[in-house]
C-alpha cells in the first residue's frame, strides 16, 4: 500500500507539473557546404516551439538552406543536396537515444512577387523542406512557419534542437522528497491530491475499483467453492391401483369389457394416473395411457384391425376381456 501511494502521488505530480524556459543567445557563422548555421541558446514560442512544459534541452542548431530560383519551392538540385547535408548533421548530432529531436521549418520568400504570392511560396518552400526531413525522421511532426517576404530572402530556415521529457527527472525528485516525508505528510498529501481531482473522476474510479474488486470476489468464490453434484429426481411410486372394466364398442368385431388396471400417484399437488390393459404391443409391451380416453382409443384401434385377434382367446379364457356382443 505504501508503494502504491507513492507510485499515486508521482504520477499527479508529473501530469501537472510546468516550467517556464529561459531565454538564450546566438552566434552565426557558415561552413564550407555552402550551409549558414546559427548556434542558438534563445528558444522562442512565437516561432511555434513550445516553452510551457519544463525541459531538458540541448542547445538548438539553425541551418538557412538557400538557392531557390524565383518561384521555386521543390526540394531538387542545391537545396536537395543542402536537405542531404542536413539530415546527417542532425543524425550525427543525435549521440543520446533519450533526446527527441524537434524540428521548426521557416520559410522566406523575397520581395519580387506580391504579398500574398510570398505567403503561399514561403509556406511551400516550409512545407517541402518539412515534408523531407519528417520522411528521415519519423514521428518527428515538423513545425511549418512561413514568414512570406519579411527577410527578404529565398531561403528556408530550420532549427532543430534535442530535447528529452522531464517526466524521469521529475519522477526521481518527487521520490526523494516523498521518502524524506513523515508518514503522516505523506498521508495528508495523498487526502489533499484526491481531494483536488475531479468528481467524476473520483467516483468513476472508486466503481470501477468496487467492480473489479466484486469480479475478483466473484471468480474466487467459483473458484474455490466445493461443487455440489447434480441430484437426480426422486422417483415417485405408484400406489396399488384398483381393477375396472371398460367397454369397447367396435364396428365390425362387436363390443368388449376389457379389465384394466388403473394406477395412481401423487407428486406435489399434482395427481397422475395410469391405465394399463392386458393386451400387449408388437414389442411385447403393455398398451398403456395417462388417460382413460385414450387407452379406450388404443384398444378399439387394435381389435378393429385384428391386431389384438391372437390374444383375444387366451384373454377371454382368463377372464381379464369379455364378449359383450
Amino acid at each position: 500500500m505504501k508503494h502504491f501511494s507513492l507510485a499515486l502521488l508521482a504520477l499527479l505530480a508529473v501530469v501537472i507539473s510546468t516550467a517556464v524556459a529561459e531565454p538564450l543567445t546566438a552566434t552565426i557563422y557558415t561552413t564550407d557546404k555552402g550551409i549558414t548555421e546559427i548556434s542558438v541558446t534563445p528558444v522562442s514560442s512565437s516561432d511555434g516551439i513550445d516553452t510551457s512544459a519544463e525541459n531538458d534541452r540541448l542547445s538548438a542548431e539553425e541551418k538557412i538552406i538557400s538557392g531557390y530560383g524565383v518561384g521555386e519551392f521543390a526540394v531538387k538540385g542545391v537545396i536537395a543536396e543542402q536537405v542531404k547535408i542536413l539530415v546527417a548533421m542532425i543524425k550525427t548530432a543525435q549521440t543520446d537515444s533519450t533526446y527527441k529531436v524537434s524540428i521548426t521549418v521557416i520559410g522566406s520568400a523575397d520581395n519580387l512577387g506580391t504579398s500574398a504570392e510570398n505567403d503561399r511560396l514561403s509556406k511551400d518552400r516550409a512545407e517541402a523542406v518539412a515534408a523531407e526531413l519528417e520522411s528521415n525522421f519519423p514521428g518527428t511532426k515538423p513545425i511549418v512557419a512561413p514568414h512570406g517576404n519579411e527577410a527578404n530572402r529565398r531561403q528556408v530556415v530550420v532549427r532543430y534542437e534535442f530535447i528529452r521529457s522531464a517526466p524521469d527527472k521529475n519522477l526521481a525528485e518527487i521520490n526523494a522528497k516523498l521518502d524524506s516525508l513523515s508518514t503522516s505528510k505523506k498521508e495528508n498529501l495523498i487526502v489533499r491530491t484526491i481531494m483536488a481531482m475531479p468528481a467524476w473522476k473520483f467516483f468513476g474510479g472508486m466503481i470501477v475499483g468496487l467492480l473489479f474488486i466484486a469480479f475478483l470476489l466473484y471468480a474466487a468464490l467459483r473458484l474455490f467453492s466445493p461443487r455440489r453434484k447434480a441430484v437426480a429426481p426422486q422417483e415417485v411410486p405408484w400406489e396399488e391401483g384398483e381393477l375396472i372394466f371398460l367397454d369397447i364398442a367396435t364396428k365390425n368385431s362387436g363390443t368388449y369389457s376389457v379389465k384394466v388396471l388403473r394406477k395412481w400417484r401423487k407428486i406435489g399437488d399434482k395427481k397422475e394416473e395410469i391405465f394399463i390393459s392386458p393386451f400387449k404391443s408388437e414389442t411385447e409391451r403393455d398398451i398403456q395411457a395417462s388417460h382413460e380416453r385414450d387407452v379406450i382409443r388404443s384398444l378399439k384401434h387394435g381389435i378393429e384391425k385384428s391386431k389384438f385377434t391372437s390374444q383375444l382367446p387366451s384373454l377371454i379364457q382368463s377372464g381379464k376381456v369379455k364378449k359383450l356382443s
